[in-house]
């Protein structure tokens, strides 16, 4: 189910502003990223539930749950059993496992509201481009519990803007911001949600007309010229935790525009 309200007001000349507010409902959802809401134990960094297997999934080394005392697992890594789980047969019966079966055949309703404001500025102007923000909540509700959702992001905004240098030539750029991923409490990790990101794009074209509607452009391009990396997890060692990063993700281009 989607609703969504918006209006929309010109501002200037050639500049226009919309505020949408938007609900969107999902029913009857397999969510295994979401069903279930971490709860660490309180273990030490590097240690383990004692009742637990060694690299078992859905177990952090930030801790175990469960009320087991903190330590070793009970079988070392690279063991095998007579079930090849590594555990002598029981890695069928580790909590790790259980959760993410179960994760599986869960439903959970979602929940995304927010508020969106864009502004925009035709590129017919001398100084072109838009402005957009977005103020949003994902949520999962399973059983009796609702938080937030795996992929929710609470600030997204985009800033691009465009300048006529004359002579054909045109320069633009873009901001792209938005806040981190959520991520559970534990020892060693002082925040909720991941770090958040910022990068920005760069672009120079060179027009020339051919005719009255007809022209070519050539264009240069720099996707992450600010080399910005990302964090996409937080990850746990015997020295705390730290937050995994991936990139710089970076694509400078070349290209050749035209329309008539």
């Amino acid at each position: 189910m989607q609703e969504s309200v918006g209006i929309e007001h010109e501002l200037l000349p050639g500049t226009v502003a919309t505020v949408t507010l938007f609900h969107n409902a999902f029913f009857d959802m397999t969510d295994s990223l979401s069903t279930q809401a971490r709860d660490p134990s309180g273990c030490p960094p590097g240690s383990l539930p004692t009742g637990s297997l060694a690299g078992d999934r859905g177990l952090s080394g930030a801790g175990g749950g469960g009320g087991t005392a903190c330590g070793t697992p009970r079988f070392r890594p690279g063991t095998l059993g007579p079930d090849r789980t590594g555990g002598g047969g029981g890695g069928a019966d580790s909590v790790g496992t259980r959760n993410a079966a179960a994760a599986f055949e869960a439903r959970t309703l979602g929940s995304a509201y927010g508020l969106e404001l864009f502004i925009k500025r035709k590129l017919t102007q001398r100084l072109g481009g838009f402005l957009s923000y977005t103020l949003s909540r994902s949520t999962r509700s399973f059983g009796t519990r609702t938080f937030v959702a795996s992929f929710d992001r609470t600030h997204v905004g985009n800033v691009a803007a465009a300048y006529d240098l004359g002579r054909g030539w045109r320069a633009g750029a873009r901001t792209v911001f938005y806040t981190g991923l959520p991520q559970a409490p534990g020892p060693g990790i002082d925040s909720d949600r991941l770090p958040a990101f910022f990068r920005v794009d760069l672009r120079l074209e060179k027009r020339w007309q051919l005719g009255k509607k007809t022209w070519i452009a050539g264009v240069a391009e720099w996707m992450n010229a600010t080399l910005s990396k990302e964090a996409i997890a937080s990850r746990c060692t015997l020295n705390g935790c730290e937050a995994q990063m991936i990139g710089p993700v970076t694509i400078p281009s070349l290209g050749v525009e035209g329309g008539f």
